[in-house]
């Protein structure tokens, strides 16, 4: 079997997991003011609607976008830049006009939307949200682009400083204009994607400069449009499916949470995109390790697209482990520290989603070979059933357990594909469950278990160390973000020790395989660690 690309892989998922980092620091601080200073049904329209309008803005461009990640590293892998070019360009003009058209429609009709649906109280959110299908495509061909082509350290520099962004326009616009209303999130979410919509384009154009371009012939060119057109409308048709299972909870808590329901998804949105701090690590190789699948594809390398498969299986596994202890271990602590006791009530929300996102996680890059091979039937019915599956669940336990069946519903979905996805990637690509990943699992398990045993005792220990100054750093702000800076200086010193926790047990029951000793080899080298001192480190690591 031929051997894997650890270095890009690796290269890859560092730039895409600091950029990750970065958005979710500011992340954190950005749902804290909203949580801190906004009513929870205020946070829940914004979400109500955004949930919409993404879902209809899967429909607007024939699934040109769609189709993009995929076509880059194929037609790279192909050698074909010059179809590539062509490519590009026909999805930035269709693309681009279709989803401003989009925009200017659901603009003119957002009261008859809101009327619709019963909430017209909703009307001026859909008003500007309307306008996040244009930008939204822009960015996703600049920033798609970058990613099909494994500029990674530029794509992630743009998506990290989004988050940013978002949290200083949504305080200007709360505290100097809207006030603290949907109508300043909306604004401040809308305006953010301005500066990456520009800065995306111009790492583009300056790619495709250096470029020796060949004319198309025009026949060539005509036969790809079809091609990628029909590709891109069964795409959108999976994404779409995808978009249920994704979402469906959300807004179907609004259309069935009763009098309370904006409550319940604020709470609820609050809560699980915390949860999604588990998803860090995957979303990290996940972004690097589709770009190299579908080019492996393309070179026809089969073997070598099955080995890169299970290994990114066990990175994403290793690096996510710390998050699913810490998050698992202390849920209530977290919820009640950072948004209120009124968010503590979400901490079985928490729990039961972290296992969802973790049964999710195993299928994802499976799932993500699959689409590389093109096998738009294979996904098509997977999303089918999971979106099926998903629905009636969110609709039978809604009603019953509020938002605690609405994150069962979407456990119970994601097993489903699981079940699916390794099944069909075993009939297309001979690609067995690795073995490899359950000593990772199971000792992942072992550690949230004994650190939820210790949590007391932990959180005892951390608060009582003096962190007067960080207090102190933060207090010209407000006095509820100062208490909320030394949360989370706790939630990072216990992470810190969920990682020393995981790391020392890997170690001691020999869990590292080649391709993360051959990792940590490069990372020695390039500290300039002595080499006498690193290979004895490495004896020790397999």
């Amino acid at each position: 079997m031929e051997e894997v690309d650890t270095g890009t892989l690796a290269k890859g998922a560092f730039w895409t997991l600091l950029g990750q980092i970065l958005a979710k620091l500011f992340g954190f601080f950005y749902v804290l003011f909203l949580a801190r200073f906004f009513l929870a049904e205020e946070i829940g329209i914004f979400y109500f609607v955004y949930g919409i309008i993404g879902f209809l803005s899967l429909f607007t461009d024939f699934g040109l976008l769609q189709s993009l990640p995929r076509y880059v590293p194929y037609l790279e892998g192909k050698g074909r830049r010059d179809l590539l070019y062509s490519f590009l360009k026909m999805v930035a003009v269709i693309g681009g006009f279709v989803s401003l058209l989009f925009s200017l429609i659901i603009f003119f009709i957002s009261s008859s939307i809101a009327s619709f649906l019963g909430k017209p109280e909703v009307a001026d959110s859909f008003r500007i949200l309307a306008f996040f299908i244009f930008l939204n495509e822009m960015m996703g061909i600049t920033v798609g682009y970058l990613i099909g082509r494994k500029m990674m350290k530029h794509s992630q520099l743009i998506l990290g400083i989004q988050t940013p962004l978002k949290l200083i326009l949504t305080i200007i616009l709360a505290f100097y204009i809207f006030g603290f209303t949907n109508l300043s999130i909306s604004f401040g979410f809308l305006l953010s994607f301005i500066p990456l919509v520009l800065a995306g384009a111009y790492y583009l154009v300056r790619d495709i400069k250096s470029w020796e371009i060949k004319k198309v012939e025009k026949a060539e060119s005509i036969a790809l449009l079809k091609e990628v057109v029909v590709f891109g409308i069964i795409m959108t048709v999976i994404a779409s499916l995808s978009f249920v299972t994704m979402a469906s909870d959300r807004i179907m808590l609004g259309l069935l949470g009763g009098a309370t329901a904006f409550q319940s998804v604020g709470v609820y949105s609050v809560v699980t995109t915390f949860a999604g701090l588990f998803l860090l690590p995957f979303s990290a190789v996940l972004t690097i390790f589709f770009p190299i699948v579908s080019e492996l594809f393309g070179k026809g390398q089969i073997d070598k697209m099955k080995k890169t498969t299970a290994v990114a299986m066990k990175w994403s596994i290793l690096i996510g482990a710390p998050f699913f202890i810490l998050l698992m271990s202390f849920p209530s602590f977290f919820l009640r520290a950072f948004y209120g006791d009124e968010y503590a009530n979400g901490a079985v929300v928490l729990v039961i989603y972290i296992i969802a996102l973790f049964i999710f996680s195993l299928s994802l890059l499976p799932l993500k070979t699959i689409g590389a091979m093109r096998r738009l039937d294979i996904e098509l019915k997977i999303g089918c059933v999971c979106a099926f599956v998903n629905v009636i669940l969110n609709y039978l336990l809604i009603q019953l357990y509020g938002m605690n069946g609405a994150a069962f519903a979407t456990m119970l979905s994601f097993f489903v594909m699981a079940v699916l996805t390794f099944w069909y990637s075993k009939k297309l690509f001979d690609f067995d469950f690795p073995m490899d990943i359950i000593k990772p699992t199971l000792l992942m398990i072992i550690c949230t278990l004994l650190l939820s045993f210790l949590s007391d005792h932990l959180l005892s220990f951390v608060s009582s160390i003096p962190l007067q100054g960080v207090e102190k750093a933060f207090s010209f702000i407000d006095n509820a973000f100062a208490n909320k800076a030394i949360k989370l200086v706790i939630l990072g010193l216990l992470f810190f020790f969920a990682c020393a926790l995981y790391f020392v047990v890997l170690i001691l029951t020999k869990s590292f395989g080649v391709e993360e000793k051959d990792i940590i080899h490069r990372a020695l080298r390039k500290a300039r660690v002595p080499e006498k001192y690193y290979f004895w480190i490495l004896e020790r690591l397999i």
